[in-house]
């Protein structure tokens, strides 16, 4: 029984895709091949002071102080919008944020000879998750223009939930409005409808229980390897963490490990100054 749940767990992990993340740094963009329960080759793709990363399965964007940077495949260029402190992808739509506030979309299906549109401007745009913007002034849909969903000081945002990571706490947006569910200042919070996890003011935390509505969940704390707290976090097959030095941290579920032992695996990437994360698929 033991080893032909070894040889399943085996065959599993061999037929399991491989993908990759993004990672924005001071030194540019950095590409990590990952595989189920382990974290692969590293490469530098674009030289440039990255201050965001965004990715789609067909397109990867980058926010640096010249251009947002857009690569379909054939490498990155810029995209003709100038400074940008964060990028962000729904669909072939891509979104950047100014350093003066101002906030534009850009139709990059291709089938579209237009430019950038402004659809208006806040106050420190901060991070995008799909359609949604995190920005000093509160959490932003952006869409034509901007409708303005509240919660000042919103440091990061995720679409699926939606949940706001501000410097008051974790908030859930409900029927009644932004709900707190954790104190505490928050830097990061990324959701996928299944699981939630967020950095808080020491740690990663995972939102554990609660239902449809947000009732009863707890975030807990998520133990990590090392003392540095994350900078960034995304979800592939499993969850991924960053931390401004360069470690890259993946926490591999057991199902889908070759020798059945779940748990962070963890690499050096040799950069420092990191921004951001992003993984595809």
């Amino acid at each position: 029984m033991g080893e032909d749940a070894a040889e399943e767990r085996n065959l599993f992990a061999r037929t399991r895709e491989r993908t990759a993340a993004y990672v924005a740094s001071d030194l540019g963009v950095v590409r990590v091949d990952l595989g189920p329960d382990r974290i692969g080759e590293f490469s530098l793709v674009e030289r440039c002071s990255a201050r965001g990363v965004a990715a789609s399965d067909a397109l990867i964007t980058v926010a640096t102080p010249d251009d947002v940077l857009l690569d379909r495949g054939d490498g990155f260029a810029g995209a003709g919008f100038g400074a940008a402190t964060a990028v962000g992808i729904d669909g072939e739509t891509v979104y950047a944020g100014a350093p003066d506030g101002e906030v534009g979309r850009l139709d990059a299906s291709g089938e579209s000879a237009g430019g950038w549109t402004s659809v208006g401007t806040v106050e420190e745009p901060r991070r995008f998750d799909g359609p949604l913007l995190a920005a000093g002034d509160g959490v932003y849909r952006v869409d034509d223009g901007l409708e303005s969903l509240g919660l000042d000081g919103a440091q990061d945002v995720a679409a699926a939930g939606p949940y706001a990571a501000t410097e008051d706490g974790l908030f859930r947006l409900t029927d009644g409005g932004w709900r707190r569910e954790h104190d505490g200042a928050a830097s990061v919070v990324v959701a996928d409808g299944e699981r939630a996890h967020a950095v808080g003011e020491a740690r990663v935390l995972e939102r554990v229980g609660g239902d449809s509505t947000g009732d009863a969940a707890v975030w807990e704390p998520l133990a990590t390897p090392g003392s540095a707290r994350p900078v960034d976090l995304a979800y592939g097959a499993c969850l991924y963490a960053v931390t401004e030095a360069g470690e890259f941290l993946l926490a591999a579920e057991e199902e889908q490990t070759t020798d059945g032992q779940g748990g962070w695996r963890t690499r050096t990437l040799g950069i420092r100054g990191v921004t951001g994360l992003v993984a595809l698929g």
